[in-house]
C-alpha cells in the first residue's frame, strides 16, 4: 500500500512541486489550511504531514502543537521561507518533526522523505 503525504500550505504551487516530485512512489493530498487539513487527517490515515508556517487560518507553530497533541507519532516536516532561530527551537523540541527552508532542495526533499519511511519500516 502506498505511503500517503498531506501538505498544508496555503500556495497551491507548493503542493504541485511536491506532488509531482512525489507522486511516483507516494499518494500527494493538499489542503489549503488547518481546518481542511483537520477534516482530512480526521477521516484518512497520513503517513507523513508537510506543514507550513504561514498559514490563513492559523500560525503553523500553533497547528504543529495541536497536532503533537492529536497525532503524537505522525511525522512533520515544517516549511518555511522563514528560518528563524526561534522557529528551529521550537521545531527541534519536539518528536519527529523535521524543518526544510523554502524554496526546498528536490534531493533534500527525496532522501527526508525516503528515510522517514525507511525510519519507520524498521
Amino acid at each position: 500500500m502506498r505511503k500517503r503525504i498531506l501538505v498544508i500550505d496555503d500556495q497551491k504551487n507548493v503542493y504541485e512541486s511536491i506532488n509531482e516530485i512525489l507522486k511516483d512512489k507516494y499518494d500527494v493530498d493538499f489542503a489549503l489550511n488547518t481546518l481542511r487539513a483537520g477534516k482530512m487527517l480526521e477521516s484518512n490515515k497520513m503517513d507523513l504531514v508537510f506543514l507550513d508556517f504561514l498559514l490563513p487560518d492559523k500560525n503553523g507553530l500553533d497547528y504543529l502543537r495541536d497536532l503533537r497533541v492529536k497525532y503524537p507519532d505522525l511525522p512533520i516536516i515544517f516549511m518555511t521561507a522563514y528560518g528563524t532561530e526561534r522557529i528551529l527551537k521550537i521545531v527541534n523540541s519536539h518528536k519527529k518533526i523535521g524543518f526544510m527552508k523554502k524554496p526546498f532542495d528536490v534531493n533534500e526533499l527525496v532522501e527526508r522523505v525516503n528515510a522517514i519511511f525507511h525510519q519507520s519500516a524498521a
